[in-house]
């Protein structure tokens, strides 16, 4: 083969084992954010859950967030370059939110450990190459 010649390209790596826990993990926390937004928007069972506290525009923030991370998802599983950024921008509400909840005596310990851990994972470099990776073979196709 002629050096300048290129070779055919490589096919597609698969997603890290990682990355497809955090994408099911994003899923989970969709839907239940979707589902308790819509047990609070109905409140079937008000004896057992006080929504007085919440407002709408907490309730419409928990949705937003549900679809940001629906899009950020599919980014994933697409392998767009454009997901890594907004990837992080969302562990970055997340652990916001967490620490918002944790300095107003409502800590959600799990959560917050479990965006720590993605984040630190998404930063790995293979993860990051992974993504820019995949800007350029789009490049090339095109």
């Amino acid at each position: 083969m002629n050096q300048t010649q290129r070779s055919p390209s490589a096919p597609p790596r698969k997603l890290p084992f990682g990355l497809k826990v955090i994408v099911w993990l994003m899923l989970l926390q969709m839907i239940v954010q979707l589902v308790l937004a819509g047990l609070i928007l109905t409140n079937p069972y008000p004896e057992i859950l006080d929504t007085s506290e919440l407002s709408r525009f907490e309730i419409g923030l928990a949705v937003l967030q549900a679809l940001w991370t629906l899009w950020v998802v599919i980014g994933v599983w697409t392998r767009r370059r454009w997901v890594w950024y907004w990837m992080m921008l969302l562990m970055a509400y997340s652990l916001a939110n967490g620490l918002r909840g944790y300095f107003w005596g409502e800590p959600d310990y799990v959560t917050m450990v479990l965006n720590v851990l993605m984040v630190l994972y998404i930063n790995q470099r293979e993860v990051q190459q992974l993504f820019l990776h995949t800007d350029d073979q789009e490049q090339r196709q095109s």
